[in-house]
């Protein structure tokens, strides 16, 4: 029972950091839109 929960919360953190890559990729691309603009 111990060993779930560690590995609950290994995908749990994979996941945040995969959002935290995505955020980070999404906001370049949105920071090059409005130097495009600007």
């Amino acid at each position: 029972m111990a060993r779930k929960p560690r590995i609950f919360v290994r995908l749990v953190l994979n996941i945040l950091c995969l959002l935290c890559e995505v955020l980070s990729s999404y906001s370049r691309k949105y920071i090059f839109f409005l130097f495009g603009f600007f």
